[in-house]
């Protein structure tokens, strides 16, 4: 996956993707660790729409970060 564009205030990097129009995923790294996440979209929407927006990614990696 190519990424989109870094996501400051999140561990010690973090990058949102793909690249484009719609972002779905989200890849976190802190210290040694890393991890990502990524929503699926709403089925027949038109436009496509993802079932989580990337602010409410932007929060559950928050809570992950607060627990590594």
């Amino acid at each position: 996956m190519e990424f989109h564009a870094l996501v400051p205030g999140l561990g010690d990097e973090a990058f949102d993707g793909p690249t484009g129009a719609l972002q779905y995923a989200l890849i976190v790294k802190k210290g040694t660790k890393a991890f990502s996440l990524a929503t699926f979209f709403v089925p027949h929407s038109r436009p496509m729409q993802s079932r989580l927006t990337m602010d409410q990614l932007k929060a559950v990696a928050k809570i992950i970060l607060s627990r590594l």
